[in-house]
């Protein structure tokens, strides 16, 4: 019998890059960093600090409050495309660096955890398409929608940055019903959304053989080897 350990929502355990750029986005909505970080029982320091980290529970105050200072339900989204290789740190550089786009596809599936994810990820392909399923690492439905929203978004910017053609969403599943702002999904992800749905999944095109652009293998070694420790480390 095997368990899966769910992080305490209190531990410093998630890397920064993704807090640091909510706060980036939402200054760049009009909305005021002064105003976050007073209302946060944390300065933007904390953020900013060599290899530092915060915990879940902290990660998901900055959220909550970025939403209602910006006036931006669907923040998460406008987070998720401003993504970049960078934002998903040293798990980031080793999946460019990956020789194709099915290497790239099982680096991410087996090593996520190295970077700042707010949710679990299995993964798998049927057919010409592939699906990544995506579970919350602790239950919480008031900001589940960023969460999935900032994963959608940010795998299909990140993956297009380094494929051989852009990632684009084929068909999206969300356990939650239709939101308000629902017509942002139409102009986001331009394809079928599902509500109401058992599980949170993104359906893409499955990965091919077709070489990364990115692709450097004596680099892909040290960054997988940099993958590990973090996860051994957190």
């Amino acid at each position: 019998m095997s368990f899966v350990t769910t992080p305490s929502e209190q531990s410093p355990l998630l890397s920064t890059q993704v807090a640091v750029l909510t706060v980036s986005v939402l200054e760049r909505l009009g909305g005021s960093k002064s105003d976050l970080f007073s209302a946060l029982p944390f300065d933007e320091d904390k953020l900013l600090q060599e290899d530092g980290h915060i915990s879940y529970a902290q990660m998901y105050e900055l959220i909550r409050t970025a939403i209602s200072i910006s006036d931006t339900p669907w923040l998460g989204l406008e987070v998720g495309r401003s993504e970049t290789v960078s934002t998903w740190g040293v798990l980031g550089y080793a999946i460019m660096s990956c020789a194709n786009e099915l290497a790239a596809a099982a680096v991410g599936a087996q090593y996520y955890q190295a970077a700042p994810s707010l949710m679990r990820f299995t993964s798998g392909i049927e057919g010409d398409r592939m699906y990544i399923s995506m579970r919350q690492i602790h239950s919480n439905p008031e900001i589940l929608p960023f969460c999935v929203e900032e994963n959608v978004c940010g795998i299909c910017a990140v993956a297009s940055g380094y494929m051989s053609e852009p990632m684009k969403p084929l068909e999206v599943w969300l356990t939650y019903p239709e939101p308000e702002y629902a017509h942002k999904y139409a102009e986001y992800f331009d394809c079928k959304v599902l509500y109401d749905q058992p599980e949170n999944v993104l359906w893409t095109r499955a990965p091919t053989n077709a070489p990364l652009s990115t692709s450097d293998p004596v680099s892909a070694q040290l960054w997988l080897k940099l993958v590990e420790q973090v996860i051994e480390r957190h």
